[in-house]
């Protein structure tokens, strides 16, 4: 091969590789990283108004995980009277039962704490609500000693339901009440007492001066005798509950979720009620576990000429569902209704107070009878309801 041919042959060789190199140097160069797109997403707007206030800032219960919460069940008459659902117009059809019957079923749905009524205090000495023939069935009957054995058992708790009568007209004579508690404690061991704050005293303006400052002494000498002290308070009181400090002082603060007055009827059942209601608590100084959310067994009519029955009247005499959302028609026009607690609002109120870090729920009659569940271990009461789902 001639040596021009071998020149003009290696001359296309190095053309060619300069040729490749710039071509591999045009496609790194026109090759970009393609990042995808940063997008925010904005979370939906919500109007403040409707939504719970932010959980505040508690701790834990001692050896109590967070979220568990207690069951009392309310004995209005205890061993004096047995409890029966009542109608518009009078007592309904239910069955018999003992003592030691009631006791049980409550057993089997769980409920180890009771507060037992009713107790009252005059010229701070103890008394039976229901005279000598109601001392005479606690003394006598064995059925105190056979709850007290079983919640022993449950590791649950025995409060009394103190109703004071005469604080407006007496002063408090706290060692007077040490004898008297001394004296009761001997035949029937508890582990404490509930004060019933409101009366019908109470309610006048110019006695309640008189009547939260026994309340607060009788508070302070329940601690000194290191028993459990509790206080139940209805909504239209937070005023003197503030004003006399009350919110630091008991252990336990029964906290009742019925109407302040007639515009709360148709909101009493919801959440955005009881949140006001412990608002109230957390602004009076209550530690939210120390907080028992009380539900009244209540039925408002939503016009004044309806008045207002029980659980059991709205069940029995209108045909509530239970579990429905707490409403039921009072005329065939649907242009009146009931307002109450269903299952599903007490239910509701459960992880409200889960939620919250509160200690308890309990359910509220009244004493006149007017204010009923159904039988309480029935399926459709409100106690079983609540009982069965803390």
């Amino acid at each position: 091969m001639s040596a021009v041919r071998i020149v003009y042959i290696l001359s296309l060789c190095t053309l060619a590789s300069s040729l490749w190199k710039v071509r591999v140097t045009s496609t790194s160069s026109a090759t970009t990283t393609v990042s995808p797109p940063t997008t925010t997403v904005s979370p939906p707007t919500t109007h403040a108004a409707f939504l719970p206030t932010s959980p505040p800032a508690v701790k834990p219960r001692t050896g109590v995980h967070r979220g568990y919460v207690e069951f009392y069940k309310f004995v209005e008459e205890a061993w004096y009277r047995k409890g029966k659902p009542f109608k518009k117009y009078g007592r309904a059809h239910a069955e018999e039962y003992t003592w030691t019957e009631y006791i049980d079923n409550h057993l089997k749905m769980g409920i180890r704490n009771f507060v037992l009524g009713f107790i009252t205090i005059t010229r701070s000495h103890i008394e039976f609500g229901g005279g000598t023939r109601m001392h005479r069935e606690w003394g006598q009957t064995s059925a105190f000693k056979y709850l007290r054995r079983n919640v022993i058992a449950k590791g649950g708790r025995i409060l009394v339901d103190i109703e004071f009568t005469d604080f407006h007209r007496t002063v408090f004579d706290e060692s007077v009440f040490i004898e008297e508690v001394a004296e009761f404690v001997k035949e029937f061991p508890v582990d404490g007492f509930r004060i019933h704050a409101e009366d019908k005293s109470s309610e006048i303006p110019a006695l309640k001066e008189d009547v939260f400052g026994s309340l607060k002494a009788l508070l302070k000498t329940i601690r000194k005798l290191d028993m459990i002290s509790a206080i139940w308070i209805t909504p239209s009181n937070w005023a003197e509950v503030f004003k006399h400090e009350l919110g630091g002082l008991a252990d336990i603060n029964f906290l009742s979720l019925d109407i302040r007055n007639d515009t709360d009827i148709p909101v009493f059942n919801t959440d955005l009620y009881a949140e006001e209601i412990l608002l109230n608590a957390t602004k009076a100084g209550m530690s939210p576990d120390k907080v028992v959310l009380s539900i009244p067994l209540a039925s408002h009519g939503s016009i004044p000429r309806l008045g207002s029955f029980g659980y059991s009247s709205a069940i029995l005499d209108y045909g509530a569902d239970p579990e429905g959302d707490g409403a039921v028609a009072a005329d065939s026009a649907h242009k009146s209704f009931y307002y109450f607690f269903s299952q599903k609002r007490g239910i509701d109120k459960i992880h409200l107070a889960r939620d919250r870090g509160l200690h308890g729920i309990s359910v509220e009659g009244d004493r006149g009878r007017k204010y009923t569940d159904l039988i309480p271990w029935s399926p459709r009461s409100l106690t079983r309801a609540l009982a069965t789902n803390v």
